[in-house]
């Protein structure tokens, strides 16, 4: 894609004083420093030094990234040109300072290589002049490479004088790189100028996928894993629509570091982990997809959305993040059929923003499941390979888990969840018509399991646990919402009539329990996208109640209950213009309790206790004049 850049610079090399700069352009992680040093390899194989009276000089790559000045360019520069002098005697050293003038080395050296140091050099190069010489004694071709130059700090003048002398003075071939498109401005505009003046071709390089994936996957860190995964790789990275490659390395390079802590433990011959584990090719395409997108600003927050919240908004059929995610699907449709395994399975998902966040390593996991892999699969591992079975397996499969089901034997509920996914996946594509019964029972099965739970958390949990595997092949079916909208609403239903932590906290508040509401309101609430600091807690509280807990509390308590108030309603912070929205509903209780505060006020002459009270009485006012945004009288 890219060779009549390589034809180019080959050309450009060859001519003895081209009195012009290349430059090559590309987007962040396009492949440009790669291209770059892929052709310097191959270009660096005529370099072979035979003459000791002789320096031969060899292409010198400087990144611009950081640098602030020229003085810091030049120290880069010699910094490439040490090691080529190291390698020469004294006399050779001596002739370069005659022609140069002014060198600064500070080596030892052993001239007659009988291991003992002759002499201690230190002398002064003055690379400029190095460079602008014409003597014999200096070969090679003088050509450097300024890499990184959008990102130098140094003043753009200077940067375009300090280039322009290299190539007008000291006649060498130049060439520089960089996304000049992330130049500001007032450097664009004097850019433009200097590429005039000084730039006789600018070169874009289209990104390389196959070859920089081959590249990738034979560095020798690389796991043998890797090596026939190429077309998978790219068929992933192609899905993102993303051509930073820089990120793709990334990705190869962190999986790589996975698999070298788990593969003493997992699926493997003398260390060698399998190569056609169904599970790690999914698990694998799944961390190229989504550690690619997490390092997009809009598509984190989508893929945060669908691990967290995608499963509580069923109701929301025009929700943009949720249309985005099921365009996700789709593309990925084809990469699941290829593997024959859902790469965007929401368990690979959750685990992997946990090890991008660095809260996991993601090697139990890996090993968890691939030692289940290692195991006979089970009846829902061949149901999910529902097109390479015969019609009597599928058939016997099928009826032995439609029992299990009826007669209310599957105890996990993601598994049962799993299976309705592809009983109905199943009815859709006509493969097998799913019965009434079994649908009335996995929804008696759900009622009977929600309806022991003592806390609205815990049926959350179990609602959660059959949506997510209920929701685990795509796309969508209109049986499948409709089954998922009703296991919902039991859900909310039932969680109205057992509390929640805050409620629980709330409806048993003593000094030792009123230390984890700072805790709790953190926390999500059931069967809702919002946590508990951003709704209203007090709507079905009983003010007497919380009172009477306040008035059994040591003054400590009531200081700690008058802080969480404090954070919860933001008293101390810039006005919430929401608060009317967020908390209005706790109005009601919040001026029962202070006329019940205020009413003890008048009963208590002095001390702390009295001062416990007061603040409380003062902080719940407050907190009334946020919400409403009036005083009170």
């Amino acid at each position: 894609m890219n060779n009549h850049i390589n034809t180019f610079l080959d050309r450009y090399i060859q001519d003895p004083d081209p009195r012009y700069a290349v430059a090559i352009t590309g987007k962040w992680g396009s492949g440009k420093t790669y291209f770059v040093e892929s052709w310097l390899s191959r270009l660096n194989r005529s370099f072979e030094v035979t003459n000791d009276e002789s320096i031969v000089l060899k292409p010198i790559s400087i990144s611009l990234y950081g640098l602030k000045n020229t003085r810091e360019v030049v120290t880069a520069i010699n910094r490439e040109l040490y090691p080529m002098l190291y390698s020469k005697g004294a006399q050779t050293i001596k002739k370069i300072f005659k022609v140069v003038g002014k060198v600064t080395l500070n080596s030892n050296f052993d001239f007659d290589n009988d291991g003992n140091e002759d002499s201690s050099f230190s002398i002064s190069l003055d690379s400029l002049g190095l460079f602008k010489s014409n003597d014999k004694i200096i070969g090679g071709d003088k050509f450097l490479i300024f890499d990184d130059f959008e990102r130098s700090s140094i003043n753009q003048k200077e940067l375009f004088g300090f280039i322009n002398w290299f190539i007008e003075k000291a006649h060498c071939h130049v060439l520089i790189v960089g996304d000049f498109s992330r130049l500001e401005a007032k450097d664009k505009s004097m850019f433009d100028e200097f590429r005039e003046k000084t730039i006789g071709r600018i070169l874009e390089i289209s990104p390389e996928l196959d070859s920089a994936v081959h590249s990738f996957i034979q560095e020798p860190s690389c796991h043998q894993w890797f090596l026939d995964k190429k077309d998978l790789i790219c068929r992933c990275f192609n899905t993102t629509t993303n051509h930073n490659l820089r990120i793709l390395r990334q990705s190869i390079r962190d999986f790589n570091g996975i698999l070298d802590q788990s593969c003493n433990y997992l699926n493997s011959t003398n260390g060698t982990i399998k190569s056609d584990s169904t599970f790690l090719k999914a698990f694998f395409s799944c961390f190229i997809l989504i550690f690619t997108l997490y390092h997009d600003k809009e598509w984190k927050g989508v893929i945060e959305y669908y691990t967290n919240k995608y499963f509580y908004k069923q109701s929301d059929q025009d929700d943009p993040i949720k249309e985005k995610i099921s365009t996700l699907q789709n593309q990925c449709q084809n990469i699941s059929n290829f593997i024959n395994y859902n790469v965007l399975d929401t368990d690979f998902i959750r685990n992997i923003v946990l090890f991008l966040e660095g809260k996991s390593t993601l090697v139990d996991f890996v090993e968890a499941k691939l030692k289940k892999e290692s195991l006979k699969p089970s009846d829902l591992d061949r149901l999910s390979l529902y097109q390479n079975l015969e019609d009597n397996e599928f058939n016997e499969i099928y009826d032995r888990i439609e029992k299990g089901i009826i007669n209310l034997e599957i105890e996990d509920l993601y598994e049962l969840g799993r299976y309705i996914d592809l009983f109905l996946l199943f009815n859709e594509l006509k493969l097998h018509l799913i019965k009434d019964d079994v649908l009335i029972k996995v929804k008696e099965k759900l009622h009977l399991k929600m309806k022991a739970c003592e806390s609205a958390e815990a049926i959350h949990n179990i609602k959660s646990k059959f949506i997510r595997g209920c929701k685990y092949t795509h796309p969508d079916t209109a049986a499948r919402y409709s089954l998922i909208q009703e296991i919902n609403q039991l859900a909310a239903k039932l969680c109205y009539q057992v509390p929640n932590r805050m409620q629980y906290i709330l409806r048993n508040l003593n000094d030792s329990s009123v230390q984890q509401l700072e805790i709790i309101e953190k926390e999500q609430v059931p069967g809702d996208i919002s946590t508990y600091e951003d709704i209203s807690i007090f709507e079905n509280e009983k003010s007497k109640e919380v009172f009477d807990a306040l008035q059994r509390m040591l003054n400590s308590g009531r200081q700690i209950f008058n802080f969480f108030l404090r954070r919860h309603y933001n008293l101390d912070y810039a006005l919430d213009i929401d608060a009317d929205k967020k908390y209005g509903k706790d109005l009601t209780f919040l001026k029962e309790l202070k006329h019940l505060i205020d009413t003890k006020l008048k009963y208590l002459n002095y001390g702390p206790t009295l001062l416990s009270y007061s603040w409380l009485s003062d902080t719940i006012k407050l907190s009334i004049e946020t919400i409403t945004g009036k005083g009170i009288s």
